[in-house]
């Protein structure tokens, strides 16, 4: 499963341009942080989950949907301190969620810091269902896990200790909890056969976040939610009048489904 999911990346990444800063793929859900030149970000995403799901329902032998039929969260991160929260935490998942002492023991598809701007990471195409005459699935692939463009003035090394502190605190945080749950018994991943699903109701989230500028950054968050607000307002007014008829109505700069499918005309600006 985590082949899969690592050639599922490498092929879905290369075919939109995107660029990989840290990803972690936990037992249910997927962590990435990653960079959208082109502005194709719901492509990449649309192809590489159905292609994990193809190969989940394949190499576990389940029926019927593989995602939930939530919208999939999608945050911009707007600060530099956001990216290093997100790429941390990314990277801490597993220390988070209780399941490993230390975030390199995850067995599951992620990267190491020592990954980041480092040499690409190979993968084979693997030998269940991807046709291999089908010229969309190259024989290899691969993952360049690169350093966030917001982050090049920081330079590689810094980048990775920084990091390195935040991943150290949250297994330090984890393992005080642990112990404090002495009592309780302790989860073994080994115990849960992969071929079985959750039969348990998964609660819906309270928020689902649009945007993130940091710990501690007001000021950024206010400017940001600010221009949501401007954004969502202006999108509606195109939009209405659209549907009206009005085929030469100037959606907002970030419009993208309207622009996609429609060709409708969206602001830009120098």
């Amino acid at each position: 499963m985590t082949h899969f999911i690592l050639y599922s990346l490498a092929v879905a990444a290369a075919r939109y341009g995107i660029e990989i800063n840290a990803f972690c793929a936990m037992s249910t859900h997927i962590h990435m942080v990653v960079t959208d030149p082109r502005g194709v970000l719901p492509h990449f995403l649309r192809c590489f989950h159905q292609t994990v799901a193809m190969g989940t329902k394949f190499l576990r032998r389940w029926k019927g949907a593989v995602w939930d039929n939530a919208r999939a969260s999608v945050v911009q991160l707007l600060t530099p301190q956001a990216v290093v929260e997100k790429v941390a935490y990314t990277l801490a998942n597993p220390v988070i969620a209780g399941i490993v002492e230390y975030a390199h023991e995850w067995p599951g598809a992620k990267n190491r810091i020592e990954d980041i701007a480092s040499a690409k990471l190979r993968v084979t195409r693997p030998t269940v269902c991807f046709d291999p005459k089908n010229a969309n699935w190259p024989a290899e692939s691969s993952i360049q896990v690169k350093l966030p463009p917001m982050l090049a003035e920081v330079g590689v090394e810094e980048f990775r200790s920084v990091i390195t502190t935040m991943v150290v605190n949250e297994e330090m945080k984890a393992q005080k909890k642990a112990r404090r749950k002495r009592s309780a018994k302790k989860h073994d991943e080994s115990l849960v056969s992969p071929y079985k699903r959750a039969t348990s109701a998964e609660p819906e989230r309270k928020h689902n976040p649009t945007f993130a500028v940091g710990h501690g950054n007001q000021e950024a968050h206010d400017a940001a939610a600010s221009a949501l607000r401007s954004f969502r307002t202006a999108y509606r007014r195109a939009l209405e009048q659209w549907r009206k008829g009005d085929r030469y109505v100037q959606f907002p700069e970030g419009t993208w489904w309207m622009r996609e499918f429609h060709a409708a005309n969206v602001e830009t600006r120098e």
